[in-house]
């Protein structure tokens, strides 16, 4: 379809400047803040694979009410990416994005603490 064409198009392009950026980067730690990060193949390219996700109802809710989509729109979207599942079986690190703030807030603080344990000490 059109999006695997432009995707075909773009995602290589941008691999390459993101591949650039961690080369160049002088930084411990490197975050990819990237949705598709699986699909567009840049996973080859962490140490660390972190997913934050929701519910399936909830992603359609929020794709609707952002996107202004149908319901039956806002699920093909979601049904052309790699589902819950297959995005958790393959990350380090997961997040649910209906905990409250501050119980983020703390996961993720958690897990960094243990990046930094794992490969800056």
């Amino acid at each position: 379809d059109k999006r695997q064409q432009l995707n075909g198009i773009v995602w290589p392009a941008l691999s390459k400047i993101v591949h650039q950026q961690i080369e160049a980067s002088t930084a411990d730690i490197v975050v990819i803040d990237a949705a598709l990060i699986i699909e567009a193949g840049w996973d080859k390219f962490v140490d660390q694979l972190w997913t934050t996700f929701v519910p399936k109802e909830e992603a359609i809710r929020r794709v609707v009410e952002r996107d202004r989509f149908s319901v039956e729109e806002a699920e093909a979207r979601l049904n052309s990416q790699l589902s819950n599942s297959e995005r958790i079986a393959k990350s380090h690190v997961v997040f649910c994005s209906l905990w409250a703030y501050e119980e983020t807030e703390s996961q993720v603080l958690k897990a960094l603490n243990m990046v930094r344990e794992k490969f800056l000490e």
